[in-house]
């Protein structure tokens, strides 16, 4: 991919390792000029991954095409850019056709997915479709998917985002007690992460999903506690903030009707 060797991307390398995506944008625009047809393309390759996580698509689409044009026929870099590119269909054509480009893909890299040096690439892809079976409701597929991606990555912060998908996979699964484990192991994970790579979203979202379980195990008083959490934590999200709000007048009238009674 970046050789790591080369002081033109370790600025850029440090800071997408620290999930400061933007900031790496703004060091790796500078360096299109000076490269090679190769070395471009694996610069839009980055480039389309920080766009990616910041939630800007369309541009991560346009620096993905442009690498594919760029990559040679049949190498690592641009197996790398055709699997970015299945995963993005997940916002373009639904969830169900990004599980099956990226599936697809897969099958037909599966020799070169057991290389070490594709070791990362391949829990990351593992965690893209556990997430998009997540999204597309198939649920026992996405959390078998979610555990081979775990068992694969080291890294705190994507490890903090496969628990919290697991933890979401396990709850529409019905098992309250997994789910609360891998929310749990999520907080964990979410010590040793870049603060940068964990928006305020997913900070109060983690807390009052852990109130919801909380509260459909009658354990108001935990419930209150994380709901309190979640609150604390600036939420700009109208839908969030909807949900968190009824849930706080739910346990409300739990704890009332314990009082009377």
């Amino acid at each position: 991919m970046l050789p790591s060797d080369d002081l033109r991307f370790q600025s850029a390398m440090r800071l997408i390792d620290n999930a400061e995506y933007a900031e790496a944008l703004r060091h790796l625009d500078p360096l299109e000029g000076q490269l090679s047809p190769e070395d471009h393309a694996a610069a839009l390759y980055w480039k389309a991954r920080c766009f990616d996580l910041l939630g800007e698509e369309r541009q991560a689409r346009a620096a993905v095409d442009e690498g594919l044009e760029q990559a040679g026929v049949s190498n690592p870099l641009r197996i790398c850019l055709q699997l970015e590119s299945a995963a993005l269909l997940r916002v373009e054509e639904g969830p169900e056709r990004a599980v099956h480009e990226i599936r697809s893909l897969l099958d037909i890299y599966a020799k070169e997915m057991k290389a070490p040096d594709f070791q990362w690439i391949y829990a990351q892809m593992k965690q893209d479709l556990g997430k998009c079976l997540l999204l597309s409701g198939n649920y026992p597929e996405a959390a078998k998917e979610l555990e081979d991606a775990l068992s694969l990555q080291d890294q705190p912060l994507p490890r903090y985002y496969i628990q919290f998908s697991l933890g979401d996979a396990w709850y529409f699964l019905g098992d309250l007690v997994k789910a609360k484990y891998h929310l749990e192991q999520a907080l964990s994970e979410a010590r040793s992460a870049p603060k940068a790579g964990i928006s305020s979203y997913y900070a109060a979202r983690l807390r009052y999903e852990l109130a919801l379980i909380a509260y459909k195990q009658n354990q108001f008083d935990d419930a209150a506690r994380e709901l309190e959490r979640a609150t604390a934590v600036e939420i700009q999200d109208t839908d969030l903030l909807r949900v968190v709000d009824r849930l706080g007048d739910l346990l409300g009238q739990a704890r009332e009707s314990i009082r009377v009674h």
